[in-house]
């Protein structure tokens, strides 16, 4: 039973038939305030009728003790992780706030990425009100040890269509949430980014979201055997900029083609998600397009809504968040509520 809520007439109820996803690059533990922000997005999941959270730079501290199994089991934890679950882990504190407001449906995973900060796991999360089948972790790349940067891995949760559903019924979509590199890899850039970014492969070329895409893309395009996929999370590519990692996606050279939300849904509110200085881009002066919600065929985007401004007092993160209702274009993808 999930605890009564009322929408917010900013986001009413997403259409029958459609799924709604919030992605967020959370920041976590580096934001102050950073529990009654976890408390703010909860009760957002709630008022917004979202189905469906990708979150990226899901951090717990390696010093924290271990949260143990029969925890994780109260709280549908549907694994991804190799590094033990902590009780200072971001996803796993959300969800039990999530439960504590009234949200007993809730399931989640989380894969651990790299070290951040030299005190973190850092690692990326699917929080899910609706039943999930099969949980992948999609490495971006091999031989990188921990505490490289470039040790990344997006996280895919196949996601049933309906909140009543079962994990024998027919696949619903397949939501994967990643944190990907930079189109240059930062050891070839003077810009000192504030965090310890490891050495690249010897003889590795700069382009290293490229390198990155191009080793997901068998990932993904395996994935879309079974069922619509949505990609969703901090792509550290501006879309302003042509011919690199955006152009990559949507162009769909390497892998795809991809629908960018921003452009295919009717309703959109919003642009930049990033609109000052960050970790990771610590020269910019500009608002940037960074985060995105990009869709498979079979699945579209029917409304993209940028929330938790970064810019604005309703900012819990570095990033802005997205909101966006999808809709399936054939049979299968997407069923009603």
């Amino acid at each position: 039973m999930t605890a009564p809520h009322t929408p917010s007439s900013q986001h009413p109820q997403p259409a029958p038939g459609e799924l709604r996803l919030l992605s967020l690059n959370a920041h976590a533990w580096l934001e102050e305030h950073q529990i009654p922000k976890l408390y703010r997005i909860a009760q957002a999941i709630l008022d917004w009728d979202v189905d469906v959270v990708a979150l990226q730079e899901v951090n717990q501290s390696q010093a924290t003790p271990e949260v143990a199994y029969a925890d994780l089991e109260a709280t549908h934890f549907l694994g991804g992780n190799e590094r033990p679950i902590r009780e200072d882990n971001y996803a796993w504190l959300l969800v039990r706030i999530l439960r504590q407001l009234g949200a007993e449906d809730v399931q989640w995973a989380w894969a651990d990425a790299h070290l951040g900060f030299g005190v973190y796991d850092e690692g990326i999360a699917v929080v899910t009100r609706r039943p999930a089948g099969r949980v992948v972790r999609l490495p971006h790349a091999e031989g990188f040890d921990y505490d490289n940067v470039r040790r990344r891995v997006s996280l895919g949760v196949e996601v049933l269509p309906t909140r009543t559903g079962t994990a024998g019924e027919e696949a619903g979509l397949w939501v994967v949430s990643g944190h990907y590199s930079w189109w240059e890899d930062p050891a070839f850039s003077d810009v000192v980014q504030g965090f310890p970014i490891g050495a690249p492969k010897p003889g590795a070329d700069k382009y290293l979201f490229r390198a990155e895409w191009e080793f997901l893309a068998p990932q993904f395009a395996e994935l879309a055997q079974s069922a619509p996929v949505v990609l969703a999370g901090d792509y550290n590519n501006a879309a302003s900029v042509a011919g690199e990692g955006y152009d990559l996606v949507v162009g769909g050279e390497v892998s795809g083609p991809w629908a960018d939300s921003f452009l295919t849904a009717s309703d959109v509110r919003g642009e930049g998600t990033v609109h000052k200085k960050i970790h990771g881009w610590a020269e910019n002066t500009a608002a940037l397009r960074i985060d995105y919600v990009f869709s498979s065929p079979g699945v579209r985007a029917t409304r993209h809504a940028v929330v938790f401004g970064d810019d604005t007092p309703e900012a819990v993160s570095d990033h802005s968040g997205l909101l966006v209702d999808l809709r399936a274009e054939g049979a299968g993808a997407v069923s009603p509520r």
